[in-house]
């Protein structure tokens, strides 16, 4: 690089360093004098006119800044440097820091579910266990194992948060990158590119900040290392398309490893840019077209080769994860991520478990000897069998046509759904335009977003077949066919050919911007914690209190009942070893010591819950081995968060014969045994509640707190 471009350099990479840090400056006196977010003139579900005149008013001054002669020239020096792949990184990295600032101001990251709270358990365990002591999360072991190697610097920092923001980050300066890239010819790069990029953060990606995920993040990723083998033709130097060759191979890789469901996904879009890549190279045939088409090949045989050996490595003897958990897991999820919910009475009691325990299974409870992996891969047999012939007696068109209109539903009720894939359709509508006037010579790209938006129709209408579609899930098969979209239209734009395709690529980026804008506004309102007041301490204050009372507590193992979605991302190493879900994360139906119900009246023992109703079907279910329950309130925490202690109700003499009088009920035992159904006593005939029939619930209040008793044994009414 000689002088006069280093100097060059240096003035426009300064100019980016002032920018941003007058935009910072700005942003934050604004906020410290008045309270109000620049350039955000939404709060609280309403529009504010006053900040909206405020941002119109910055983009007026901002416009009239351009159009002055030092303006115009800064414009175009800027647009002179966008025509190198340098200074697009540069661009774009600028961008997604913007981005970032501007999310760190309207939302507060949390973690999506409550899966990352075991996944940072294995994580964390790797600097004293080992690989072997990440054997048993959703994420690969070498994942585990590379992340979990940095809590061996410092065991209290948020190293796996700081992964999510990292490969998010990156992945986005590669997406603008590619779109400044692909308009580098167009005079309006900078504000096509600007526009595009910013409202593709803001609006497409904004859920990822928002609510960080393992499933979702790797996506991100996986869009990373699509855009940078979509765009490999128009890297500079022999040494830039190296650089982007390893990026994209070391994207795939730890999408792949991250999460590998989602990795399998990414694969098909990765397939699909490859192949497009190969067959734009032989078409195009410029100097060295056979080199590029082996550098091409080598890089998809390198992700191949590198999913391959990740699967040997987790079946290899010394890295693998235990087979009965692995046996386990794969029972566990099919019935009770997919199947449970339509299961009924009969079909549980099938395989001899009864309702009551149904009942908790449906909220994973599993707590029960009776609960295991046969057992669990029995009732999805059942199912099956059981339903086999009303599916056998649907025609198959029928049943296709169903799961269409089930899969369009899904997508119209949930609003990230739905926007984003108008968004996605409108693109492919564009694309179509863009090709229609550029004529044969786009022919590919027009296939590229077909079969980019065909597959992920045949994904999604898969996913919902198999009765699992949560946002998470839509977003992993939407996100990448969004940027391979993006990315068509905007090299079906190219301006190389006429001035014409120049305006057609400012209309393309307008009418992008338009619809990434509404996607933005949608994340902004329909994201928990986003634009709303709510401050870290207000977002995750119910699981600092209940981590609190863990921990002042650590010779007591609780039970819990709590599913939190808003997980606090920035402080993972305070998540207490003495709590336990009561079948979700435990092991508790996978290993030897497992926890049974009896330990819910262990002296050691607390089942704390957010949802008192579970505590009635807990009862309903303990009832029918151990007798009459109780469960006394011992402290409410935060957020109707109770801890109970849970005990058995019945005479000391386990050999008592007689009335029993408790908590204001009133039972006969013989035996020691409490007595259900009509029975002679003294001879009169009495009735008492039979398990599962009669049976009700009732909380009275006494000195200690409330209590809930069952009256299942109960006397219910004396007949003469």
């Amino acid at each position: 690089m000689t002088r006069g471009n280093a100097r060059r350099t240096g003035r426009i990479l300064g100019a980016l360093a002032a920018a941003a840090l007058l935009f910072a400056l700005l942003e934050s006196g604004i906020e410290r004098r008045i309270g109000a977010d620049l350039f955000l003139p939404f709060r609280d579900g309403q529009f504010l006119p006053g900040r909206a005149a405020r941002m119109g008013a910055w983009l007026v001054l901002c416009l009239a800044a351009a159009l002055t002669d030092r303006g115009r020239s800064y414009s175009a020096r800027l647009r002179s440097a966008l025509r190198k792949d340098r200074y697009c990184w540069l661009a774009a990295a600028a961008l997604t820091g913007l981005f970032f600032l501007w999310a760190s101001r309207v939302t507060v990251p949390s973690f999506m579910t409550s899966d990352e709270v075991g996944i940072l358990g294995s994580i964390r365990s790797v600097p004293t266990r080992g690989l072997r002591g990440a054997t048993a999360t959703f994420s690969h072991v070498l994942f585990c194992g590379l992340i979990g190697s940095f809590y061996s610097i410092d065991p209290d920092f948020w190293w796996y948060t700081c992964y999510h923001f990292v490969i998010i980050a990156l992945s986005l300066t590669i997406i603008g990158r590619c779109v400044f890239l692909l308009l580098r010819d167009s005079r309006w790069v900078l504000v096509a590119g600007t526009a595009i990029h910013a409202l593709t953060c803001a609006g497409i990606f904004m859920y990822t900040i928002a609510e960080l995920s393992f499933t979702v993040t790797p996506a991100v990723a996986g869009c990373g290392a699509v855009a940078l083998v979509l765009c490999r033709g128009k890297t500079d130097s022999r040494a830039g398309h190296i650089c982007t060759d390893a990026a994209s191979v070391i994207l795939m890789l730890l999408c792949i490893l991250q999460r590998k469901d989602t990795g399998q996904c990414l694969l098909c879009f990765f397939s699909l840019a490859v192949g497009y890549q190969c067959l734009r190279t032989v078409l195009d045939r410029g100097k060295g077209w056979p080199g590029r088409l082996a550098a091409v090949a080598c890089v998809f045989l390198a992700v191949m080769a590198l999913f391959s050996a990740s699967k040997y490595v987790t079946r290899s003897t010394s890295l693998a994860r235990n087979g009965a958990f692995s046996s386990a897991e794969s029972a566990r999820s099919r019935v009770v991520d997919f199947l449970i919910e339509d299961m009924t009475d009969e079909d549980f009691e099938s395989v001899g478990i009864p309702p009551e325990l149904g009942k908790l299974l449906r909220g994973w409870f599993f707590m029960d000897e009776r609960i295991t992996t046969d057992t669990l891969r029995d009732l999805a047999r059942s199912y099956s069998a059981r339903h086999k012939s009303e599916l056998q007696e649907q025609p198959e068109a029928a049943s296709l046509s169903t799961s269409v209109i089930t899969l369009l539903a899904k997508i119209q009720d949930d609003p990230q759904m739905l926007w984003r894939a108008l968004c996605l359709v409108s693109l492919l509508g564009l694309t179509v335009g863009l090709v229609w006037y550029a004529g044969k010579a786009r022919w590919l790209e027009l296939l590229c977003a077909l079969c980019a938006v065909g597959g992920a129709g045949i994904l999604l209408l898969y996913l919902v077949i198999q009765g699992r579609f949560p946002t998470r899930v839509f977003l992993v098969v939407v996100l990448p066919a969004l940027v391979t979209v993006l990315l068509m239209a905007l090299t079906a734009a190219s301006p190389s050919s006429s001035g014409g395709h120049q305006t057609f690529s400012l209309v393309l980026a307008g009418l992008f911007a338009a619809a990434a804008a509404l996607c933005c506004c949608v994340s902004l309102f329909h994201v928990p914690h986003v634009l709303d007041a709510a401050t870290p301490d207000d977002l995750f204050g119910r699981e600092r209190a209940t981590e609190d009372y863990a921990n002042a507590h650590p010779d007591t193992l609780f039970i819990t009942n709590i599913y939190d979605n808003n997980l606090d991302p920035f402080h993972d190493s305070h998540y207490p070893s003495n709590r336990d879900l009561w079948g979700d994360g435990g092991d508790t139906y996978r290993t030897e010591g497992r926890l049974y119900a009896d330990a819910f009246f262990r002296d050691d023992v607390r089942f704390m819950t957010d949802d008192v109703s579970s505590v009635v079907l807990l009862m309903q279910y303990l009832t029918l081995d151990y007798g009459p329950v109780q469960a006394l309130v011992e402290a409410q925490l935060q957020g109707n968060v109770y801890i109970f202690r849970i005990s058995r109700i019945g005479p000391a003499d386990p050999d008592y014969t007689g009335w029993h009088e408790q908590n204001g009920m009133t039972y006969y035992f013989r035996n020691g045994e409490a007595l259900t159904g009509e029975q002679t006593i003294d001879r009169e005939e009495y009735t008492f509640s039979p398990i599962g029939g009669n049976s009700q619930f009732a909380a009275s209040r006494s000195p200690e707190g409330l209590i809930y008793f069952t009256n299942a044994y109960s006397l219910i009414s004396p007949e003469a």
